[in-house]
């Protein structure tokens, strides 16, 4: 797979007007790919990190003993992130959602970080999630410590290593809460949640 360098237009597709939501937190400041290793301060101090937020059942579901949870913009080891993107909109009065998009700008922070996953679509009472992908995959074939990458998700295809593709579209509009782990010595700058949808 070939690293994704600009997010794919979708409503482009959809022949109806649209109205584009934002789910989660508020979107964070982006900052340009070449300078996604500012999570590492020149001035050798902290840079101001924001906490993830993940519902209760997720945090206790994606828990994991040995391993800290992350927050945004914290480089480190053996810490994963796990969060709980609201209002996903399923609802019949926010329209019919027709695509979703997730975006994250991710920095390897450890020499081991090609092993860590990316996953999305877990729900209470699941053993696993929708879908999960090896982030050197993703990434395009390199993960490591200062390896940073934006990664574009379609929800409605997700690509497989077999090179088919899978969606969790359906599934989490029936949860209304995307839940998403990203393994644990990789930081991360923002995970962000766009929703198109239209009118009735």
């Amino acid at each position: 797979m070939t690293r994704l360098a600009a997010p794919i237009v979708l409503a482009a597709l959809v022949s109806v007007p649209l109205a584009q939501v934002a789910g989660g937190p508020a979107p964070r400041a982006e900052r340009p790919a070449a300078q996604v290793p500012e999570l590492v301060p020149a001035s050798g101090g902290a840079l101001p990190t924001e906490p993830a937020t993940p519902d209760p059942d997720f945090l206790q579901f994606g828990t994991v003993a040995g391993q800290s949870l992350r927050s945004y913009d914290c480089y480190g080891c053996v810490a994963r992130i796990l969060e709980t993107l609201d209002d996903f909109g399923s609802k019949a009065s926010d329209g019919i959602v027709r695509s979703a998009c997730l975006d994250a700008r991710l920095l390897g922070s450890c020499a081991v970080a090609a092993n860590d996953s990316l996953a999305i679509g877990w729900e209470t009472g699941a053993t696993g999630y929708d879908w999960s992908t090896l982030i050197l995959e993703a990434a395009g074939g390199d993960w490591g410590t200062n390896e940073s990458a934006f990664l574009h998700l379609d929800l409605a295809e997700l690509p497989n290593p077999d090179g088919t593709t899978s969606s969790a579209l359906q599934n989490l509009l029936r949860n209304d809460r995307p839940n998403v782990l990203i393994q644990d010595d990789t930081a991360v700058d923002f995970v962000r949640l766009t929703v198109l949808r239209c009118s009735h």
